[in-house]
């Protein structure tokens, strides 16, 4: 390996990117169905934003995704589209859900950028599902990269930052979403943004809010709520305000981090309150979408109690055995195993590096957004439900605080910097990759 560190951290990023998308390629190979979480209506929105359009809320689904769902149906699912010979004879009112693209009501850009890779991988004579699939390894593949280039901006070695990366890579909510057309391909890179700009605040000392916010729209038009990953770096922002020393700060950066703060609030509302608009004006009058209360329920049905625990759904920010994550064709035994070992160090490491971290300004600092990241997911789904139609989640999803991972292993990461931790981290990341590539296998 070079000796010169930037083209030895270039090197190693690059081989993280890889690794990434040959797991895709390798998910690719065993043709995946359609995965359950509704991947046909993010295939729909891509194919629609490829050809320079937008889907409204409550609109039909093209006829191309109607095709691919049903001829990629997963089998034994309880939702299930009509047959892949006679598609085309079943009138969208009569399929699932209506054939309801039910998630227009999402920012455009993931859409548009994963629209243009597809038509492109077009060209290579690839199908528009692939490719959409291909679109989304792509982004999760320069989030992982990302993710390295931010553990290194903490000054943490390459060991580690390697190691972290990989494990990353590995975790299976991060690992599904570089197999199918979701926007949840740009929580991974959401949250290598947060990570990388934490560091360029506290260990930079760049407290500028033009370059933060660029990145934080980009976020935000892409999936709203990986927005979740940036605003945890607001918490030791907002604690640097009020007390600088705490973070590494003197008196005098608190009028900047308050302009930092400021701006990064003003630029999610702007960018939520904005769409919402767009697309409500869009959403025609009376629309109740098809997958209405499915997961959701009155909130004057819910106890405080009830309502205060669900914000803590999130933590372990992937599912114990790796449930729900995958297509049925990726995900065996091995995968299963790993699910429920990631789960279990997600949960507990931001916790052990934030108590065990206290003493320095680093530990803090990545302590505090990896630990508070998943409840501030959970905030965040719960008052978007609620102010929007006076519902709540009976369960929030953990897939949701995908953009919270980067940070919660950047906390992790800063408490194994030492020469036994590094080998386990890596040793861990190196048994998920592989369990990774043994789930279709054992499938």
């Amino acid at each position: 390996m070079t000796s010169h560190p930037r083209v030895r951290d270039a090197l190693l990023a690059c081989l993280l990117m890889l690794l990434c998308l040959g797991w895709a390629a390798w998910a690719f190979a065993h043709n995946p169905s359609i995965n359950p979480v509704g991947e046909w209506t993010y295939l729909d929105y891509s194919l629609k934003a490829s050809s320079g359009t937008i889907p409204a809320p409550g609109e039909v689904m093209a006829p191309q995704a109607r095709q691919a769902w049903a001829c990629h149906a997963p089998a034994g699912t309880a939702i299930t589209p009509p047959p892949c010979e006679s598609w085309d004879q079943v009138a969208p009112a009569d399929w699932p859900y209506r054939a309801e693209n039910y998630n227009a009501f999402h920012p455009p850009l993931y859409f548009l950028v994963d629209g243009a890779i597809a038509r492109l991988a077009g060209l290579a004579g690839l199908s528009f599902l692939t490719g959409a699939r291909l679109g989304s390894a792509v982004l999760v593949a320069a989030g992982v990269g990302l993710f390295y280039a931010a553990l290194r901006a903490w000054r943490l070695s390459p060991a580690v930052s390697f190691a972290a990366a990989l494990f990353f890579l590995a975790v299976p909510s991060v690992a599904a979403s570089a197999t199918m057309v979701h926007n949840d391909a740009v929580g991974p890179l959401a949250g290598a943004a947060a990570v990388w700009l934490s560091a360029r605040i506290v260990v930079g000392k760049k407290t500028g809010w033009v370059l933060p916010a660029l990145i934080t729209a980009a976020i935000c038009l892409s999936r709203v709520i990986s927005v979740t990953g940036i605003l945890a770096v607001l918490v030791p922002v907002t604690l640097a305000i009020c007390w600088p020393g705490l973070v590494g700060f003197g008196r005098a950066e608190r009028r900047p981090l308050a302009v930092l703060l400021g701006t990064q609030v003003l630029t999610v509302a702007a960018c939520y309150l904005g769409w919402d608009a767009l697309q409500g004006a869009r959403t025609p009058e009376g629309y109740v979408p098809a997958i209405n209360a499915i997961s959701t329920s009155p909130v004057s049905e819910a106890s405080t109690g009830r309502l205060l625990l669900s914000l803590l759904n999130p933590y372990g920010l992937t599912n114990p055995g790796a449930k729900y994550h995958f297509s049925p064709e990726l995900i065996s035994a091995p995968t299963q195993i790993w699910g429920t070992v990631a789960y279990a160090i997600l949960l507990a490491g931001p916790l052990v590096a934030l108590v065990l971290g206290l003493r320095s300004v680093r530990g803090r600092v990545l302590g505090l957004s990896g630990a508070t990241g998943p409840l501030i997911v959970g905030v965040v789904v719960q008052a978007r439900e609620i102010i929007n139609g006076g519902l709540y989640f009976r369960s929030i999803p953990r897939r949701y605080g995908i953009a919270n991972v980067a940070g919660a292993l950047a906390a992790i990461a800063h408490l194994a910097d030492r020469p036994i931790w590094r080998g386990v981290l890596m040793g861990a990341g190196v048994l998920g990759y592989l369990c990774l590539l043994a789930g279709p296998v054992w499938a």
